[in-house]
């Protein structure tokens, strides 16, 4: 080990020399110029076309709104959930729809699946 260098676990802590710590030019303000590769400059991938989204099954639709919030595709999934009869319930944070035999299932996101309003 080096001088000031401890170990803890897999990481190690390198504490500077003193004279280093006691030189007048010390500052913890410093900057340090990080040049970042081009190869990581990239344009953010544009969203799914709607006639797309719009063959994707419930459960796909769900996993897009209650998984990308604050992003078009949440906002694109609630249309299409919207269009498909599901109505979301905003105090109880969940989506509820009316089946052809007139009755009510709301689709609950911790177990994934649709289960009866009213039991």
């Amino acid at each position: 080990m080096l001088l000031g260098e401890r170990k803890y676990g897999s990481q190690t802590q390198v504490t500077p020399p003193q004279h280093v710590l006691n030189n007048a030019n010390y500052n913890d303000s410093f900057q340090v110029d990080i040049r970042i590769p081009q190869c990581y400059n990239m344009s953010k991938p544009k969203g799914l076309p709607d006639s797309t989204i719009k063959v994707f099954p419930d459960t796909v639709l769900f996993y897009m709104f209650y998984n990308m919030p604050n992003d078009k595709a949440q906002l694109s999934a609630s249309k299409f959930l919207t269009s498909k009869g599901w109505v979301y319930i905003a105090d109880e944070m969940r989506w509820v729809k009316m089946k052809a035999n007139n009755t009510f299932v709301r689709f609950n996101p911790e177990k994934w699946l649709e289960e009866p309003l009213y039991d």
